[in-house]
């Protein structure tokens, strides 16, 4: 466009009005610088650098235009188109461009490809119909000629009284997206455009993959859903079609041609239904009626939501198999590296890496180490538990450093971390070196990782695959809950049957389950079909629906007996149930086909990480020193769920009081009581809780049957309050988290459930090993706590007994110089008695040297040896010396504290 008006503006005499103000903003015309076709503008020699810039700048502009347009140029024409229809009344020119539209679109999705004499003839009608109105506004005799063979409104859609802007704005938008489509088509009709596929990296290239997995699903979805806003013979069609097609594999392109044919002439019957609905008697209230409505042909309400709803259902089909086309060409363009060939295999991989050559490497480098960690880890184990008994018995350290030397010997020695380093060189030790055994941790912690990334990689794009069966069964649960009939049982009994029997059989006999599943559907469609058939409708009086039976049930018993049987089915979303539980056993029948995941990369990375999954697996007393973050979360997600599966049970038990309730608070009392039996016995006693929790939702099920009890307002005087106080209750339709819901149960079973899938993984198995090894080593510490304290109690008495000991001697010793005193004293009476003068000058003269102030002093030699100082100290009567000993000896409490032998030193006082 820019380069038509420009070269309209180099051929102008004068410049339009407002040109000159432009080219002095941009100092150069811009317009005047691109050359009308690309040609002129290369052969040209631009003399100014800045002009060629901006020449350059608006070609790639230009040509980004086109590319994109090219991509989504198919897209816009057909959004235009259906806002268009929206806008207006019904007519035949609206009617001709939804003819020409669904013409090249089930063309292009036929052939699979985009081909001229599909999209040209759009355009040829757009052209036409502009001219057509055009004439129609501008001339008023031509608008009465053509009024006199048929109506200008609203059969052309064409107001007289309105302007010439609203009369053509419907074809003008169609035919100028229609010949930017063209002009794009004629300039790049030589020119290959690299299309971005799916197999690039990115999230683009992830979303575009995720969708060429999905969009089976999403065409499955949206048939639904037009099933549904049609309840009549065209959406009996499309259900009949969803059923046989669920049998085909993901690259089977037949749905979507059939069901996008199928869509285009039911949306071209309606639309043109609205037209002559009046003539043919089949509006609402005419003759006709029941019959369009059993054909599923119905008047569309005025206005643009009125349009929009009528054609919504057929309209996300039309997405949903144009969606599949792009989808399909993403496929083609992919690699055949990545994608599967086999039938019943998913198209293509999920994951992929940017390198697939450096992916390669990397894999084979990870695999040599991982292999080396686990020979090294694995021996050093072994090593560290025969260490351990070693030291217990002997304590040999210099066998155990040979040893690691010798597993360490025949690897590299530029390793990043060296065993011998971290047991130690030295025969005389084995300590670890705590930064080695950091980065030990660390690299554990790098292939937990890598490892997890790639089981969850794994898990994702064979979660039917492995988990099927489960999902089923939850699906069976939440269905039975959600329709509360006699199929909630039928459902029930599936679920009962895909618990006890083998998975072997199960895949045997799934294909039954699955044409069980959708009879039901089929039926339940029936009977909800057969409820808006006008000639089989009665004269009913009765307001009353299925889903207010749970209530009502004893006045309108005849209605809701009817209803619990499925023999009428009043809400479309009741099907929405039917269909779930059948699609995706469907989606399970499809992935029992699969016979292996040998073709698959992500099933090669996983293997490849098998021998890495010992990281995973050895929650180990010998190996604690390496644990990560990860292991104490899963040991305390092993050890600890149970506490909190019995807690949440516990606390259910309280909501409401009741036997049922009560039993489960009696389970969760006994089994906390019971914890270390049920973790060593598992699910030898987890199972009876489980049968329990079954056995209430059976009986619950079976209560909502009109035929046992009725709602209770919880009074006294009604026989009913006897279910209420067993814990029976009439659920409310649809799910509600209350105490008196069917929420509580299925929480409950799913609890259940997943502790009883940990109680069975072979995981387990290592955490009960190390929780009785640890109970072991406790038992073992307790032992020597309590042989460490007898040692100390016999260490306290051998040092009692030694001080005990010294205390006798120094007994005998006192007694000893209380013997020797005595015997000095006896010497003294042999002596001439002197005067009392001369007594008393000596004891005065005696107690001036002070000998109480220390009763540890010994009596000095000289005093006692000296004839001269005996002659002059014991210068005294006996009786004065007898009465003075004990105040020598033992002085006051205010000179010194009293002796400890006190007692036992007065037995030895001298006696007149």
């Amino acid at each position: 466009m820019l380069f038509a008006l420009s070269a309209v503006l180099r051929h102008t005499p004068c410049p339009p009005v407002g040109f000159s103000i432009l080219k002095a903003g941009l100092n150069k015309s811009v317009l005047l610088s691109v050359y009308s076709s690309q040609n002129s503008r290369e052969g040209q020699v631009c003399h100014n650098l800045h002009e060629k810039k901006i020449a350059s700048y608006l070609s790639k502009i230009g040509q980004k235009f086109l590319s994109m347009y090219r991509s989504y140029g198919t897209y816009v024409a057909f959004l235009t188109i259906l806002l268009t229809l929206y806008l207006v009344t019904p007519n035949y020119i609206s009617f001709g461009y939804l003819w020409f539209l669904l013409l090249w679109i089930i063309g292009r999705q036929l052939v699979e490809k985009t081909k001229r004499r599909l999209w040209f003839p759009l355009k040829v009608y757009a052209a036409v119909v502009f001219i057509f109105t055009y004439s129609l506004s501008i001339s008023p005799l031509f608008a009465r000629l053509v009024s006199k063979f048929v109506k200008l409104y609203p059969d052309l859609g064409f107001d007289p009284e309105a302007s010439l802007l609203v009369n053509v704005w419907q074809s003008l938008s169609i035919l100028v997206v229609m010949q930017l489509y063209s002009y794009e088509r004629r300039q790049n009709s030589d020119k290959n455009f690299s299309v971005s596929d799916a197999s690039v990296s990115g999230l683009l290239g992830f979303l575009r993959r995720l969708l060429i997995w999905h969009s089976e699903k999403i065409l499955s979805v949206s048939v639904f859903y037009a099933c549904l806003s049609s309840i009549s013979l065209s959406g009996l069609v499309y259900l009949l079609g969803l059923i046989v097609f669920s049998t085909l594999p993901k690259v089977s392109r037949i749905p979507s041609k059939v069901y996008l044919v199928y869509t285009g002439l039911l949306a071209v019957s309606e639309y043109l239904f609205q037209m002559i609905c009046k003539p043919a008697q089949m509006c609402p209230g005419q003759r006709l009626y029941g019959f369009a409505a059993f054909l599923g042909l119905k008047h569309y309400d005025s206005g643009l939501w009125g349009v929009e709803y009528g054609l919504r259902g057929k309209v996300l089909v039309i997405v949903a198999c144009t969606i599949q086309y792009n989808v399909f060409h993403w496929l083609d363009l992919m690699p055949a590296s990545l994608v599967h060939e086999g039938k019943w295999e998913e198209p293509c991989q999920l994951f992929i890496s940017s390198d697939q050559s450096a992916s390669l490497l990397n894999n084979r480098e990870e695999i040599h180490s991982s292999n080396r960690f686990a020979l090294l880890f694995s021996k050093v184990q072994g090593l560290v538990g025969s260490s351990l008994s070693s030291s217990l018995s002997s304590g040999n350290t210099y066998q155990t450093s040979e040893a690691v030397q010798n597993v360490t010997k025949g690897l590299d020695e530029d390793k990043r971390y060296s065993f011998a380093k971290m047991w130690g060189m030295s025969k005389e030790s084995h300590k670890w070196d705590k930064q080695r055994i950091v980065s030990l941790k660390r690299e554990r912690f790098d292939t937990q990782k890598s490892t997890f990334k790639s089981y969850i990689i794994f898990w994702m794009e064979n979660l039917f695959k492995l988990r099927g069966l489960e999902i089923n069964m939850i699906v069976l649960l939440l269905a039975s809950f959600t329709l509360l009939n006699v199929v909630s049982m039928f459902y029930i009994m599936c679920l009962v049957a895909c618990i006890l029997m083998n998975r072997d059989l199960i895949q045997k006999l799934w294909p039954l389950f699955v044409s069980l599943f959708a009879t039901v559907l089929v039926l339940e469609y029936f009977a909800l079909w057969k409820d808006g058939m006008l000639w089989l409708q009665g004269v009913n009086d009765i307001e009353m629906r299925c889903h207010g039976c749970w209530k009502n049930s004893q006045i309108f018993f005849d209605y809701c007996s009817k209803c619990w049987l499925g023999l009428i089915a009043d809400d479309p979303r009741m099907l929405v149930s039917y269909y779930v539980v059948f699609i995706f056993s469907s989606f399970k029948l499809r992935s029992d086909h699969f016979s292996g995941f040998s073709d698959s990369d992500t099933y090669r990375q996983m293997r490849s990480q098998r021998k890495n999954a010992f990281v995973w697996r050895d929650l180990s007393l010998e190996t604690k020193s390496f644990w990560t973050f990860l292991d104490y979360v899963r040991l305390y997600a092993y050890c600890h769920l149970l506490d909190i599966v019995l807690a949440l049970i516990a606390i259910t038990g309280t909501l409401e009081y009741d036997f049922l309730h009560l039993g489960y608070l009696g389970f969760a009392l006994v089994f906390f009581r019971m914890r270390l039996e049920i973790l060593k016995k598992k699910n030898k006693i987890f199972k009876y809780l489980r049968m329990y929790n079954f056995a209430v939702i059976v009986l619950s099920l079976a209560y909502q049957s009109p035929y046992v009890g009725q709602f209770s307002s919880g009074k006294c005087d009604q026989i009913d309050y006897l279910y209420e106080i067993i814990g029976f209750y009439k659920y409310d339709y649809g799910f509600k988290i209350t105490s008196r819901s069917a929420f509580v149960e299925i929480v409950i079973f799913l609890l259940v459930a997943v502790q009883s899938y940990i109680f069975s993984s072979g995981e387990f198995d290592y955490v009960s090993r190390y929780l009785e090894a640890e109970q072991i080593g406790a038992m073992v510490r307790e032992q020597e706590k309590k042989a460490l304290k007898k040692t100390e109690q016999l260490q306290h008495l051998r040092r009692s007994e030694e001080q005990k000991r010294q205390r006798n001697m120094q007994v005998e010793r006192m007694k000893s110089e209380m013997y020797n005193l005595q015997s000095q004293l006896n010497t003294m009476n042999s002596f001439t008695p002197i005067n009392n003068a001369s007594c008393n000058e000596g004891l005065r003269r005696r107690r001036t040297t002070r000998l109480y102030s220390d009763i540890d002093a010994p009596l000095l030699d000289n005093e006692i040896g000296s004839p001269a100082a005996a002659s002059q100290s014991f210068e005294f009567s006996v009786a004065d010396t007898k009465r003075n000993i004990p105040d020598l000896l033992f002085p006051s409490s205010s000179d010194a504290p009293r002796s400890p032998i006190r007692g036992r030193s007065e037995e030895f006082m001298l006696a007149d």
